[in-house]
């Protein structure tokens, strides 16, 4: 087997630390034997089997044979919260029981079912995927890791491997967050998680493991359940790992790996500082970036013909690229780095002026009394309160806007009907607090009438 690259102490930027701050460690914790490669896949089935339940959404006493439409869900789904994965997949699975059904549907479809998890661009890349495969590949999913990732919309090396080896019993490696955790330690790999030469090794390391296994599936769920459970970020449970002997991170911890000579430094890691030692120095801490903060005007922009009637609100359908890409929301003035009342009522009234261009000019129109023949005009704007959201990469303050619209628009119809229906919006789309659209018939939404019992 190829040598995996493994160390602890300090490598390239030893430089930068003066030598009595330095941890080292030996080179020969490089190699990994075929007898302990053989040794770290059989106890991490065997971790899965006992404390999991082997296969619990794909893999059975042998690999491949596994729907791969379902680990492909299952993967889309893996990194969000568990009890919405439970629901989800089960929605989902019942929805579109094969990629045909998946390939039929349409964004609002699956973004109905994917409600609460977020990620919502992976839910339109699922859809996108299923209509290439059923298009290209006569609606199966292919059974090569590198055909998927390279044709597949949405599906990288880390899903690729997870469907190859749960659903078709290849033996390719994943790398998930859990998975790289679990390796930084069981190589004791202390340099720039993110950098190449980083992932580079730890890709061998996840190679190496599944590299011959008669059941891929079960070795990289066991990798992947390992880290989430056992190899945790915060205290771990070294105790109770099953493959802890074979852990540098443990041994190094433990006293038992010691360098024999200069010449035996590790030259792959960065320095460690001296201190206590414990595996959750693996793998290396990096400072986080600062997240920028913008502020954005949420308008909620509503109208009824009348008081005690059915109140519209406006909605516009985002952008299909960038944040929260193609979903339906009230209309907002991005980025107005201002929290002050004054201004917000301004940005907000700049927008309905925008989106309402006859409103102006009718507000000052001598048009009688009445509720017919009143104008389109603001009756209120009041800002009402904000929400705070955590985006991965950006940290929004949401200041949202009341805006309540009343009157008719002069350029339709003057019948009574029409008096009824909101005005046009330049873009959006009005809809009652029902979800309907002005022109729905309400009967249709109703739900079915329970069937009574005899």
């Amino acid at each position: 087997m190829e040598s995996m690259i493994r160390g602890i102490c300090p490598g390239g930027n030893a430089g930068t630390l003066p030598s009595p701050m330095k941890q080292r460690h030996s080179e020969h914790m490089r190699s990994v034997s075929t007898k302990q490669r053989h040794r770290t896949s059989l106890l991490i089935i065997a971790f899965l089997s006992v404390g999991m339940g082997l296969g619990n959404h794909a893999a059975a006493d042998k690999g491949g044979d596994c729907d791969p439409v379902l680990s492909t869900m299952d993967e889309c789904v893996r990194p969000l919260v568990l009890s919405f994965i439970v629901h989800t997949s089960s929605s989902s699975i019942h929805r579109f029981p094969t990629i045909n059904a998946l390939a039929e549907s349409n964004i609002e479809a699956i973004n109905a079912l994917w409600k609460g998890l977020g990620y919502y661009s992976r839910a339109a890349r699922l859809l996108e995927g299923a209509k290439l495969v059923v298009e290209n590949f006569d609606g199966k999913l292919p059974d090569d890791a590198a055909t998927l990732q390279k044709e597949v919309p949405g599906i990288g090396r880390y899903s690729a491997g997870a469907i190859c080896s749960i659903a078709y019993g290849k033996c390719v490696p994943v790398l998930d967050g859990n998975v790289h955790r679990l390796l930084s330690r069981i190589l004791a790999l202390h340099s720039s998680p993110k950098a190449k030469s980083t992932t580079d090794i730890l890709w061998k390391a996840a190679e190496a493991i599944v590299k011959g296994s008669s059941n891929p599936g079960a070795v990289n769920q066991a990798l992947i359940e390992l880290g989430s459970t056992v190899c945790t970020p915060k205290n771990p449970k070294c105790g109770g790992c099953p493959i802890k002997e074979n852990c540098a991170a443990f041994t190094w911890k433990m006293g038992k790996n010691a360098i024999k000579d200069i010449e035996d430094e590790c030259g792959t890691c960065d320095p460690i500082l001296e201190g206590p030692k414990d595996v959750t120095i693996f793998p290396m801490k990096v400072e986080k970036k600062a997240v920028p903060e913008e502020t954005d005007v949420v308008c909620t922009i509503s109208w009824q013909s009348q008081d005690h009637v059915t109140k519209y609100y406006l909605l516009r359908k985002r952008p299909a690229h960038g944040l929260l890409a193609g979903l339906w929301d009230f209309p907002v003035v991005p980025n107005v780095g201002t929290s002050d009342p004054k201004s917000l009522e301004k940005y907000a009234l700049e927008l309905v002026s925008t989106a309402f261009p006859r409103l102006k000019s009718e507000k000052e129109d001598d048009s009688p009394d009445g509720d017919e023949g009143e104008p389109l005009h603001v009756s209120s704007v009041k800002v009402v309160g904000s929400v705070l959201h955590v985006f991965s990469h950006v940290k929004k303050t949401f200041q949202v806007v009341s805006i309540m619209i009343q009157g008719k628009d002069s350029s339709s119809s003057s019948s009574s009907e029409e008096a009824t229906q909101p005005p046009d919006a330049i873009p959006g789309k009005w809809m009652d607090d029902a979800q309907r659209e002005p022109d729905e018939d309400e009967e249709c939404v109703k739900p079915p009438a329970k069937k009574k019992q005899k």
